[in-house]
């Protein structure tokens, strides 16, 4: 007689695990020095320029910035179960 392996699935099948987040604070510290980024390109440009665009400036660093911590596998749902309900209505 086989024994039941303990884990409903073969480990081959297992979803992979995504690697860990950067923590809170450095997501935190990333984001305001990338306000602060780009605020000193909008004072500096609007003090050379005397126009406000540079301050466009700040949600660009933004965008920039966050393209170094995200992580599109956390915005990926999981795939779906193709076994289908076995219950009778």
């Amino acid at each position: 007689m086989k024994p039941i392996p303990s884990s409903p699935r073969p480990q081959g099948l297992l979803p992979k695990q995504a690697t860990a987040p950067a923590s809170l604070a450095r997501r935190l510290l990333l984001l305001l020095a990338c306000i602060a980024l780009g605020l000193a390109i909008g004072f500096v440009g609007q003090a050379i320029t005397s126009q406000s665009v540079w301050f466009l400036a700040v949600p660009i660093c933004i965008a920039i910035g966050w393209l170094f911590v995200a992580d599109p596998a956390e915005c990926v749902a999981p795939p779906s179960s193709t076994r289908q309900d076995d219950s009778v209505s």
